[in-house]
């Protein structure tokens, strides 16, 4: 009887650990990374992806909103997202850094299929911008001369050319929203007009002329609104253009140069230049003593600790809120002076020395996390309110880290 007991007692033992095992062999699956082909449109062959949680901080229990995935190639220039599939531009092949190639990756199958490859070894997509209909792709050379910008069906696959620019001045900032596109262009001796590309009529529309010759063509978008610079009696102006009710809204800044403009929900983040600034000192000339009223000699005050200006150019960092037409805190504005930020909705991403996340609430903006990562080359934003970061990896190849700020977000 002891003797069987033991033998089932080991049989259910067995049993356990090896349900164990197969229980935690499907949660660390991973698929072999292979090289894609070299063609216009190769079919669809399987890159390796790697789920795993990124460090972030204050908060430590979201992990499974972060997804990172790990390419074998040496650069990813650009990704984009719509609601299946990440689109990213790639060099043609490894031993190239120019990123010449479009590579769709299927989120759900890890499966890579290449779309499209400039024939021209000079030329490289510069832009790329994507929904769950369309896809705008841009090619130009370099230095923005030999702009072309294309619009391609997911559905169908057709591709058309919407744009062309000889010259660096005339290249353009096209704006993808749904079936429309929208972009400022500068004509010889006029001045500047925003134009409309509806893909589905296959027709292009002027919607009318800006207020001066000097208006930049860089255009922002955020939550149906069109962002761009013009020039008002003399000073600069930001100007929302709603494409959906198509009405305008002008903001005078009183100020000459601006740049960087962005919406995030409510709010306008923009820098301003504010002149050359000299580094203030506390030296005083040799042989002066301070000398008060009559001539007598005062005590001398003690030297207060002045931070000098750095560099010579002096831009600060701007706030505004729409609703209510103030501007935040000097404190609370410089948060978002960093080499480059981008918004999703309620939500902004700002890049210093790390990529840090922020949220436009109703009176202010709060820090939420960052993400620690050292090599990020490329980060943007989609309207379902994700982020997708590129960088390099630690060997030869790359990463897109995919950021949900739905959900775990909503209940801050």
């Amino acid at each position: 009887m002891n003797r069987r007991l033991q033998v089932f007692t080991a049989v259910l033992l067995f049993v356990s650990i090896m349900f164990t095992l197969v229980s935690c062999g499907k949660d660390g699956q991973s698929t072999t990374a292979t090289t894609v082909g070299e063609t216009s449109e190769a079919p669809e062959t399987t890159e390796g992806q790697t789920a795993m949680p990124v460090e972030a901080k204050p908060f430590t229990n979201f992990s499974r909103y972060l997804t990172r995935i790990d390419f074998s190639y040496p650069v990813i220039e650009i990704a984009e997202m719509n609601a299946t599939d990440l689109f990213l531009t790639v060099p043609a092949n490894k031993n190239s850094d120019r990123a010449n190639s479009i590579v769709r990756y299927r989120l759900g199958t890890g499966k890579t299929q290449r779309l499209y490859t400039v024939p021209d070894r000079d030329t490289v997509i510069s832009d790329l911008q994507v929904n769950d209909e369309y896809l705008l792709y841009v090619t130009s050379r370099e230095d923005l001369s030999r702009q072309r910008i294309y619009i391609r069906n997911l559905e169908t696959g057709s591709t058309r050319q919407i744009y062309s620019a000889t010259r660096e001045e005339t290249a353009v900032t096209p704006i993808l929203f749904n079936h429309r596109v929208f972009w400022i262009e500068k004509r010889s001796g006029e001045r500047p007009v925003l134009c409309e590309y509806d893909a589905k009529q296959n027709k292009k529309t002027d919607l009318y002329s800006l207020s001066s010759r000097r208006a930049e063509s860089q255009l922002s978008f955020n939550e149906g609104r069109l962002l761009y610079v013009d020039y008002v009696a003399g000073s600069t102006a930001f100007v929302i253009y709603d494409v959906i009710n198509a009405a305008k809204t002008v903001i005078p800044t009183g100020s000459q140069v601006v740049k960087d403009a962005m919406l995030s929900g409510k709010f306008l983040i923009y820098s301003q230049y504010e002149g050359i600034k000299t580094p203030a000192t506390t030296e005083k000339k040799e042989d002066e003593e301070p000398v008060g009223e009559q001539g007598e000699v005062r005590e001398e005050p003690k030297d207060e600790e002045i931070k000098p200006v750095g560099g010579m150019n002096a831009w600060s960092t701007c706030v505004f809120n729409i609703d209510t037409c103030r501007y935040f805190s000097g404190e609370e504005s410089d948060i978002f002076f960093g080499f480059k930020r981008v918004t999703a909705g309620r939500f902004a991403a700002v890049l210093k020395t790390a990529l840090r996340f922020y949220m436009a609430g109703e009176n202010r903006i709060s820090y939420l996390f960052t993400l620690p990562e050292r090599s990020i080359t490329y980060f943007s934003a989609t309207e379902r309110n994700y982020f997708i970061v590129t960088g390099e990896g630690d060997e030869s190849g790359s990463f897109v880290i995919i950021v949900n700020m739905n959900g775990y977000f909503e209940k801050i």
